[in-house]
C-alpha cells in the first residue's frame, strides 16, 4: 500500500472504529457514515481526501478493514471497533483451532482471567499462526495462544465472522487456550503463496440462483489456479470455460466486483509446509440459455440465494455477503 494511503487507512480506523467525533461525524447503530460527509469533515482536517482516493484505499488495504455500502454513499469499518455498533453478524461455526497473538508481557494477566475484550467489542481471533504472530509482534516479545474455538463454540460460546475474515468473540476462558511453545511461534521457513481465480456465476430466470460444482467432499464454484504470465480475468475465464464449458461471451461480467480473500489450508502434496492461498472471485451474469458442461467435477446445481450450506466453507461468509451487498438482495 502506498505510504499516503497508509496513512488515510489510519486515520480512517480512527474515525470510523474509535472517534468519529473528532473529525465531525456520526456512525448510525450500524456502523455507517455518509461517504460525503467523512470526506468534507475528513478534509477539514487536511487529509486531501477525495472519492477515488478513499474507494482506491478500501479496495487496496491488506486487511480489507472498510466496506462500502451498495451503492457507495455509506462506508464502515468491518470490525475492531471501541464503540458499540451492530455489525449485524450471524453466529456461525468457527474452525476447531483458532489463534491469538500479543505480547508475552501480557500472560500473567491473560493467565489469570482468559482473553477481555477491553475496550474493544470483541476479543479478536486468527485463523493461523502467522497472522497472529504479526499481531504479537505489533505490541512487543510475540505470546501466540492455540484457542480450542471448536470445543467452545460446541459449549455454547458464540463466535462471528467479519466481513474482512477476521473470528471474534466476547471472552476467551483460560480452560480454552494453551501457550505456544516460542518454536513454533517463531517459524521462519518461507511460506509458499498461492493464487487461485474463478467467477461466481448468477441467473435471474427462472428465479435468482447460483452455480455450484461438486468437488468430492464440499461444492464449489468454478476456479482454479494461475499459470504462468496469466491474468487474474484470465484464469478466471479459462477455468469458467474448462469446468463448464461456459463462454465470455455467454455472461456479462460486473466491472467494478471483485472478491478477494486469503487463508491457510494444508496440502497433503507440501507436507509440513506453511501455505498462504488468495481466491479472487469475479462476478459474472448469465443471461442466456448456456448448457452446463462438467469435465472435472462429479456435477452441477444451480442453486437458491438460501442455500449457503452447500458452498465452500472458506469463502462463503465472505463472497456471499459481499456479492448480496453487491447485487442488493
Amino acid at each position: 500500500m502506498k505510504k499516503n494511503f497508509i496513512k488515510i487507512s489510519k486515520f480512517l480506523s480512527l474515525a470510523l472504529r474509535h472517534k468519529p467525533h473528532e473529525i465531525g461525524i456520526r456512525l448510525d447503530r450500524n456502523g455507517w457514515t455518509d461517504v460525503a460527509e467523512l470526506i468534507e469533515k475528513s478534509n477539514k482536517k487536511g487529509t486531501g481526501l477525495d472519492f477515488e482516493t478513499l474507494a482506491e484505499v478500501v479496495a487496496t488495504n491488506d486487511k480489507k478493514r472498510f466496506s462500502f455500502n451498495g451503492d457507495k454513499t455509506k462506508i464502515r469499518a468491518n470490525q475492531g471497533h471501541s464503540l458499540r455498533v451492530d455489525l449485524e453478524l450471524k453466529a456461525s461455526r468457527p474452525p476447531d483451532i483458532l489463534y491469538h497473538g500479543t505480547a508475552s508481557r501480557f500472560w500473567h494477566s491473560i493467565s489469570k482471567k482468559g482473553l477481555l475484550r477491553r475496550n474493544r467489542q470483541y476479543v479478536h481471533l486468527s485463523k493461523d499462526i502467522e497472522t497472529a504472530r504479526k499481531v504479537g509482534v505489533r505490541h512487543g516479545t510475540p505470546l501466540i495462544l492455540t484457542i480450542e474455538s471448536g470445543l467452545m463454540f460446541e459449549q455454547g460460546i458464540k463466535f462471528f465472522l467479519s466481513e474482512n475474515g477476521v473470528w471474534m468473540t466476547d471472552h476467551v476462558p483460560v480452560k480454552y487456550m494453551k501457550r505456544q511453545k516460542t518454536s513454533d511461534a517463531t517459524d521462519s521457513r518461507p511460506m509458499r503463496k498461492l493464487k487461485a481465480c474463478g467467477v461466481f456465476c448468477i441467473r435471474e430466470r427462472p428465479q435468482k440462483q447460483f452455480l455450484l460444482l461438486r468437488c468430492p467432499h464440499r461444492w464449489d464454484i468454478p476456479k482454479g489456479h494461475m499459470e504462468k504470465n496469466e491474468s487474474e480475468l484470465e484464469c478466471a475465464l479459462r477455468e469458467l470455460y474448462e469446468e463448464t464449458g461456459i463462454r465470455e461471451d455467454q455472461l456479462s461480467l460486473c466491472p467494478d466486483f471483485r472478491f478477494e480473500h486469503t487463508y491457510y489450508p494444508k496440502y497433503k502434496r507440501f507436507p509440513g509446509e506453511k501455505i498462504e492461498k488468495t481466491v479472487v472471485i469475479f462476478l459474472g451474469k448469465i443471461e442466456m440459455s448456456v448448457k452446463i458442461r462438467t469435465t472435472e467435477h462429479e456435477a452441477f446445481q444451480w442453486v437458491g440465494w438460501n442455500s449457503a450450506h452447500l458452498f465452500s466453507e472458506e469463502t462463503i461468509h465472505l463472497l456471499l455477503g459481499k456479492a448480496g451487498k453487491y447485487l442488493e438482495i
